[in-house]
């Protein structure tokens, strides 16, 4: 694992940057979000642990993280496939909600909104991350010149 931390220098700047804060904060905060250490305050609504479970909030903030920390740690050992896993990041959350609209913790509103905003970003990050010559460069095991 040391070296696929190394690996993430080998990473266009800022992306080698995002690829390692993901690598640590995200299964820092998955842990917080796993314990129940505190209560959590969502769009303004102070939650209980148990509340933020029902309500659907602790499941999509938790796909989020896997997603990240998969990806993260797959980009830095340059497994390809781990590419999709940030594309999806942003997006899969706000799907997952779905189900949860009746916790009334989010609208309809909130989550196409979500969905778009997810949409863009996901397109943003295939974009850099499957079409940027440094980042296939880089996912080949090439150095760059």
């Amino acid at each position: 694992m040391a070296g696929w931390w190394r690996n993430t220098k080998d990473l266009p700047f800022p992306l080698d940057m995002l690829c390692q804060g993901a690598m640590v904060a995200g299964p820092a905060l998955f842990v917080f979000l796993v314990l129940p250490i505190f209560d959590w305050t969502i769009n303004g609504r102070q939650m209980s642990y148990a509340e933020l479970w029902k309500s659907g909030a602790g499941p999509a903030f938790g796909l989020f993280l896997f997603l990240l920390v998969i990806g993260a740690w797959g980009l830095a050992a340059r497994n390809l496939a781990s590419r999709w896993a940030l594309v999806a990041a942003p997006i899969a959350p706000y799907i997952a909600s779905v189900p949860f609209l009746s916790s009334g913790l989010l609208s309809t509103e909130d989550v196409r909104f979500g969905i778009l905003g997810g949409l863009l970003v996901g397109a943003i990050m295939y974009a850099c991350l499957f079409h940027l010559p440094a980042v296939r460069r880089y996912l080949t095991g090439q150095r760059g010149t």
